[in-house]
């Protein structure tokens, strides 16, 4: 095993691809129709788990990126921003192909092009292009504060000013443009970096933080499901979603070393970001069958969700796995 790894986070990167999934997966289920059985209920108990999956990508990357020593920017962005700008160039235009075939609306997506809208699930990739372009930035900043508390400090701030914002975009029903999108997510890229470095507090205090933010937001989830509130407390930079993604990665990033042999979660860490890129098709595919020839089992959502959401994640590991053995398909995952 190399040495230089970090078996824990590479288990959270490949469980935040587990997480997107499901919140694919499950998400259905919270439509209105389905808090008259139970369905609303085994949705918002998964979604209240689950939804910590995209800001913990944004911690993970910080975690790895503002470590490493401070080089030219203009070699950092050769090395980096290919390897996010081809998966773009390459996805989004197959994604628009792959809906329009479906019979989707593609002109009213393509009009979104500005906003995040316009991405499908691929919106997660232009505000982390952006934090790569002011990465060399922020690595200058975590050589000069030499003090955890400052720098902790520094994050945290940034985050709550963060929480605070998009409180106000909610509100306001104000929409952030895809240029300026990375920066709500200044605080989580930060603070991906404080916890794997520092040890800000013990394993059961982060153990009970997450568990209070999860819980909280179920029931939170339950209580507002018939308000637009709902949508605000599962969103990525709400106090609870925050709370709990913080605290998750605090725990996985506090076991450099797992104490089992995590080869299988360290290849499917390795293809996290192909199993996010192609997921939606996958699922697409798993979901048909029970459409067609199981229609009962998609009206009872705890097996549905099971179902679909363990199959998509096996069969988008195994189809990334073979595509990346093609050397010309590597740079595309």
């Amino acid at each position: 095993m190399n040495a230089t790894r970090h078996e824990g986070l590479d288990a959270l990167r490949a469980l935040a691809a587990f997480f997107v999934i499901g919140i694919h997966t499950s998400g259905q289920y919270l439509a209105p129709e389905h808090w008259q059985s139970s369905n609303g209920y085994v949705a918002a108990l998964v979604q209240g788990f689950v939804q910590i999956g995209v800001p913990l990508f944004f911690m993970l990357s910080g975690a790895f990126l503002l470590a490493q020593p401070i080089e030219n920017p203009a070699t950092f962005y050769r090395k980096r921003l290919p390897r996010l700008l081809i998966p773009l160039a390459v996805w989004l235009p197959l994604y628009y192909l792959y809906f329009f075939v479906k019979g989707a609306d593609v002109a009213e997506y393509a009009s979104h092009l500005f906003w995040a809208k316009g991405y499908f699930h691929l919106w997660f990739l232009p505000p982390l292009i952006g934090l790569y372009l002011v990465t060399p930035l922020l690595r200058k900043l975590v050589e000069r504060v030499s003090r955890p508390r400052d720098l902790s400090l520094i994050a945290v701030g940034i985050l709550l000013l963060e929480v605070l914002g998009n409180l106000f975009l909610f509100v306001c029903q104000v929409e952030l443009p895809i240029p300026i999108l990375f920066i709500p997510y200044l605080g989580y890229y930060l603070l991906g970096y404080v916890l794997k470095k520092y040890t800000l507090a013990s394993k059961s205090l982060w153990g009970v933080l997450y568990g209070v933010g999860t819980l909280a937001m179920i029931s939170l989830l339950v209580l507002y499901h018939a308000s637009s509130w709902a949508e605000y407390v599962t969103s990525n930079l709400s106090p609870l979603v925050a709370v709990a993604t913080i605290s998750l990665f605090a725990l996985f990033a506090s076991s450099p070393r797992l104490s089992y042999n995590p080869r299988s979660l360290i290849s499917f860490a390795a293809c996290s970001l192909g199993v996010y890129l192609i997921h939606i098709v996958v699922l697409d595919v798993v979901t048909k069958p029970f459409l067609l020839w199981c229609p009962s089992v998609m009206g009872q959502a705890w097996l549905s969700i099971l179902l679909r959401w363990s199959l998509t994640a096996l069969l988008s590991f195994f189809v990334v796995s073979l595509l990346r053995k093609v050397r010309p398909l590597h740079s595309f995952l």
